[in-house]
């Protein structure tokens, strides 16, 4: 309905301005030197609207020309895009299967259009490592610029973790030491750190380390346990290789409980029994009688029992060390256990049972 009305108004200011012009068309001059021009005001006025129309759909066909070229630049950005994200994808697949000439190539093509050039450099790295190409890993990501914690703990932990594979041990040191002061309390750091002391045998960093990995529970009780008694085994041998006194201070900071592990005790007993072989009877019945008294609270302990064992062994108490073995035995079958069983009875002479005994612990040990 408001159409209708608004074309009956354009009709009827039609009918009247025709009216009007038919009535009086009136006329318009225009002089410019010495020409003239003359014509009705109502064509005049026809040719300004005229005019101004051309004027309008001309700027409007312009306008288009820019953004039809707009347009176009969007739609090729685009399809680089996407195309980006296909090579991308394909590449992390390649990558994943092993295919690592094809990935780092697929990754690279992709890594100017990309939204995520971090990841395709950090896994074009990992490509060339597999491929053995040391040094073009390290420039892919070198040409990783982002800045911020977590994309330097990204680059830094890859590269550590490439470092490593290729047991280059100092390096990994190097780059996890920076990246330290970024992340201290960082698990995955504190992991590849462990790592790296351990393959270097770096026994005195790992000490320092191993309360950071106890406080934020990066390994179980029991891992932590086997990595503080290969730590202090690690110390002690170094110590005893040392002139004065060394091993003697490394005793002293070892944790008490861990020094009724045997596995200490026999590197330090050879030392004390050369100084004072009272003192090391006497620190060996001492542990044996706190492992005892441990056992109380602990009677289904299969590692303690074993240790019992040890002991026991180290007492010359024959008849005790086998009754902890086999007890030790019941509760957890392990193979170090059975050796241990058969190395005694080999000593009391028991051949055929120590040969027995060396089989259920080989055969243990292979499952």
């Amino acid at each position: 309905m408001k159409r209708l009305i608004f074309y009956f108004l354009i009709l009827l200011f039609a009918v009247w301005g025709g009216l009007k012009i038919a009535a009086d068309p009136g006329y318009l001059l225009i002089s410019y030197q010495k020409n003239t021009i003359e014509m009705p005001v109502w064509f005049a006025c026809f040719g300004i609207v005229l005019g101004f129309i051309v004027f309008y759909f001309l700027l409007r066909l312009i306008s288009n020309m820019f953004s039809l070229t707009a347009r176009i630049r969007a739609w090729n950005r685009q399809r680089r895009v996407r195309r980006a994200w296909q090579r991308t994808h394909r590449g992390f697949i390649a990558l994943a299967a092993g295919e690592f000439a094809l990935a780092e190539s697929d990754l690279l093509r992709a890594v100017k259009y990309t939204d995520t050039p971090i990841l395709n450099y950090l896994a074009a790295a990992r490509a060339a490592q597999g491929q053995n190409k040391i040094a073009q890993r390290d420039e892919y990501l070198s040409k990783i610029n982002e800045k911020g914690r977590l994309p330097e703990l990204a680059v830094g932990l890859t590269q550590a973790k490439l470092q490593l594979e290729q047991q280059q041990y100092e390096q990994a040191l190097a780059t996890l030491q920076q990246l330290q002061h970024i992340a201290p309390k960082h698990k995955p750091l504190l992991v590849l750190l462990k790592q790296t002391y351990y393959h270097l045998h770096d026994w005195a960093s790992l000490e320092i380390l191993f309360p950071q990995l106890e406080k934020y529970q990066i390994f179980n009780e029991e891992k932590l346990q086997k990595l503080q008694i290969k730590i202090y085994t690690g110390l002690l041998t170094t110590a005893s290789k040392q002139k004065g006194d060394s091993i003697e201070l490394v005793w002293q900071r070892t944790p008490k409980e861990l020094r009724l592990n045997p596995e200490v005790l026999d590197l330090y007993l050879p030392y004390i029994s050369k100084k004072d072989h009272d003192e090391a009877e006497k620190i060996i019945r001492h542990s044996l009688s706190h492992a005892e008294s441990l056992l109380k609270e602990k009677p289904n302990d299969a590692n303690l029992l074993l240790t019992l064992g040890e002991l026991c062994v180290k007492s010359q108490l024959w008849g005790k060390a086998r009754s902890y073995f086999d007890a030790s035995l019941i509760v957890a079958p392990k193979a170090k256990t059975y050796f241990e069983l058969a190395k005694l009875l080999e000593q009391l002479g028991e051949t055929d049972k120590a040969m027995e005994t060396y089989r259920r612990g080989l055969a243990l040990s292979i499952q």
